[in-house]
């Protein structure tokens, strides 16, 4: 069996290209020690294979080069390579499935407001006071051409007959409107599709386009 090789500090030193007090920094910082030393303090010796091992893990080939010497192999750190089409697609496909799921999580807040009814859409809402207001106008107009009939008939016996009068027709045009509006609300649905958020959307976003 062969004898390892074994050099001083300075003798290593010289060996790797290197100052004799960078070997002693490295023995220090623990990027040097272990298999590598034989014997100890002044005395110790360094294993020169085992050495050059350890060391090329720890040496940084620039500051090697810097003090005149061959650099040391390093190992190299991982470096980050370019996405293959294959990992492109599937990030865009992962992208996709969020994006989807997102808009699933969107739809289901809007139909649990609807279930509570704390929920319509503003351009519905909008719409439908416009038509109610329309429709208690045309009303009110058909009303008061009544009313001027009624006060014409209860003139004759006087102002309090007059008031009477029309204060009964008021109350029954009231109770019509709001006898229309329940009729109206029973034949409504309970609830109205989205046409932002249809329920048939379920695709996800393409995630296939050209780059």
């Amino acid at each position: 069996m062969t004898a390892p090789e074994l050099l001083t500090k300075a003798e290593y030193a010289t060996h790797r290209g290197v100052h004799p007090s960078r070997v002693s920094q490295l023995i220090a910082s623990g990027q040097l020690g272990g298999a590598a030393l034989y014997g100890n303090g002044r005395s110790a010796r360094i294993v020169v294979a085992e050495a050059d091992r350890q060391l090329g893990l720890a040496l940084d080939p620039a500051q090697t080069l810097a003090q005149g010497g061959r650099p040391i192999a390093t190992a190299a750190p991982p470096s980050a390579e370019a996405a293959s089409p294959a990992d492109d697609h599937q990030l865009r496909h992962l992208k996709g499935k969020a994006d989807q799921a997102e808009i699933g999580a969107e739809r289901a807040r809007r139909q649990l407001c609807e279930d509570r009814g704390v929920y319509q859409r503003t351009v519905d809402a909008e719409a439908a006071w416009s038509r109610e207001l329309s429709d208690l106008m045309q009303q009110i107009e058909h009303w008061l051409r009544d009313a001027a009939d009624l006060a014409m008939t209860e003139s004759a016996n006087g102002v309090r007959a007059v008031e009477l009068g029309l204060r009964r027709s008021f109350r029954a045009l009231r109770q019509r409107h709001a006898d229309g509006r329940v009729a109206a609300s029973h034949e409504a649905p309970a609830f109205v599709e989205d046409p932002d958020l249809s329920l048939d959307d379920t695709s996800p976003p393409s995630t296939d386009e050209a780059d």
